[in-house]
Order: structure tokens, then C-alpha cells, then sequence
């Protein structure tokens, strides 16, 4: 990564805001850090090596041979007749909704 210039004085990688509507959450732009540009820093401890290769876990590999067994489609929902205390719901096609 090339980071900023010596000139700059406050610089922070953010998260972007998501609005996820009247009923969603509070989702503002969030700093996550604070960059400090030195003439004389460190080098870093750990260097995240460059990638293009997709990583599967030892124990994931047979799931790319796997069939399912059984597909559902399953609703997610909300009852916000209280609006402090929301009430969700899962619900499997074909079933009645059920508290979850």
C-alpha cells in the first residue's frame, strides 16, 4: 500500500454509510484507523502477502464435491408494533411464521 504524503496531516480509512432504511440500523461512515505519516517509522512486523489465489480451509475442501440433502427458503421478519422491543421471525415456506 502507498500511503499518504508527508504533507498530509490527518488522514483515516472510514467505513461508507449504509442506509438500510426507516426501520434498519444507524450505519454512519465509522473511522477504523488513524494513519500517521513518519520520515522515520518502523517497518511493519507483518507484510499481508499479495494474492489472487482463492483460499479454501482444510476442512471445507469435500465441500465443493457436496450435494445438499434437503433446500429450504426461508423469510426473514419483524414485528414493530413496539418499536423498543422488536420482535423477528424466521420462517420456512410453506410454514407458519415462528418466533425466533
Amino acid at each position: 500500500m502507498i500511503g499518504p504524503s508527508e504533507n498530509i496531516k490527518n488522514a483515516t480509512l472510514s467505513t461508507l454509510e449504509v442506509n438500510t432504511g426507516p426501520d434498519g440500523d444507524n450505519d454512519p461512515p465509522r473511522p477504523l484507523i488513524k494513519i500517521i505519516v513518519s520520515s522515520n517509522a518502523t517497518d511493519p512486523s507483518f507484510i499481508i502477502p499479495n494474492t489472487t489465489e482463492t483460499r479454501i480451509g482444510v476442512g471445507m475442501r469435500d465441500l465443493l464435491q457436496m450435494k445438499p440433502q434437503v433446500s429450504r427458503l426461508l423469510f426473514f421478519s419483524e414485528n414493530l408494533d413496539d418499536p423498543e422491543n422488536p420482535i423477528f421471525f424466521i420462517t420456512v415456506e410453506g410454514q407458519q411464521i415462528a418466533l425466533y
